[in-house]
């Protein structure tokens, strides 16, 4: 018996059957030719200055999500961060008018660092609006695979429910049919309210908290939407004539189900709509380029969450608004541990 090893090559795409399996991929970083290598150690020490290598491993969504998150997104934020802070707007200033009062020759051998000072400038604010753009990707990627994954969809039979309900009622086999289908979304509903209860957000800083109600509200609009479909109100409305007529109980239990479905919808909606006028502010002291952006952003940040404190029907208690307040707290002090030097501030 022989056993044979088979690789599979594909230019240009990855075919549908192997998106579910392990791929090894190439990407070329350098133009031109590539010099074909004699043995395998000059190959290992060679290829890698003309190619780009990775692993997928069939969720591709996941992958792309984490190396965003984990590799890039603090790569670029704190690693450039402290090697090149953004120079304050009081030394913006200073280097526009470092030369006003001095004679020509000062003035041109001053030029350089003037534009030097301008250049870092431009560069940080590019950077910054770089990393919010990255990380509202990645919050997207984030979202369709919470609802591709997560997503509850109702059980939604193929009855025959067309014409007058009234006269629908009055096939038992029909209503035995509805009553069992309207049991499996009571219990739909209630494991799905019951799963988003026990998620909490994903992350320390305030960024976390607006993205766990964002998920929360795809979430729950997709189920309450699902029961605003035709058939549904079809077969609600045959089991509501049930129930005056006093023969049906699983109305009641649905209509409980559902009122639970719509509180938390309209909560998370709710949240959402304040917290993302803070978003902004969120994105500043997580990911700006320097820490006199930061500074800038935190009196209209504090008057952007007083405001929501007043409006709000849900941040304007304390066991919501100080845990957000921990939040950004938290940020602001990691921020600073990842930039400065202990040991420089004591030297």
């Amino acid at each position: 018996m022989f056993y044979r090893t088979l690789l599979h090559l594909s230019h240009g795409h990855v075919p549908d059957a192997a998106t579910e399996q392990e791929s090894v991929y190439f990407l070329r970083n350098t133009p031109g030719m590539v010099e074909l290598p004699a043995t395998i150690s000059e190959a290992s020490e060679m290829l890698p200055m003309f190619f780009e290598i990775g692993v997928l491993n069939g969720n591709s969504l996941v992958m792309m999500e984490q190396i965003i998150s984990q590799v890039y997104i603090p790569l670029l934020s704190f690693n450039s961060h402290k090697q090149n802070e953004a120079p304050t707007t009081a030394e913006q200033q200073a280097a526009l008018s470092s030369t006003s009062n001095n004679d020509s020759e000062s003035e041109t051998s001053d030029l350089p660092k003037q534009m030097n000072v301008l250049e870092s400038h431009q560069r940080a604010l590019l950077r910054d609006e770089f990393l919010i753009n990255m990380q509202k990707f990645a919050t997207h990627i984030s979202r369709t695979i919470q609802q591709i994954d997560g997503e509850v969809r109702l059980d939604i039979p193929d009855l025959p429910i067309e014409g007058d309900a009234n006269e629908l009622v009055k096939n038992d086999d029909l209503v035995a049919q509805v009553q069992n289908t309207a049991v499996k979304w009571n219990k739909q509903i209630s494991a799905a309210l019951e799963v988003q209860q026990k998620k909490t957000p994903q992350g320390n800083g305030p960024l976390a908290e607006i993205d766990f109600w964002r998920e929360r509200n795809a979430g729950l609009s997709a189920l309450s939407e699902q029961l605003k479909l035709g058939p549904v109100k079809k077969m609600l409305e045959i089991l509501q004539i049930k129930d005056t007529q006093g023969e049906n109980h699983v109305l009641q239990t649905f209509e409980g189900h559902r009122s639970d479905l719509n509180k938390y919808y309209v909560e998370a909606k709710d949240n959402v709509r304040f917290l993302s006028t803070l978003e902004r502010h969120f994105k500043n002291i997580t990911h700006g380029a320097g820490f006199q952006i930061v500074l800038d952003t935190i009196p209209p940040m504090m008057n952007a969450l007083r405001m929501v404190w007043i409006i709000s029907r849900h941040y304007n208690r304390d066991e919501r608004m100080i845990p957000l307040m921990e939040r950004i707290a938290w940020e602001l002090a990691e921020r600073v541990a990842k930039v400065i030097n202990i040991r420089t501030i004591f030297k």
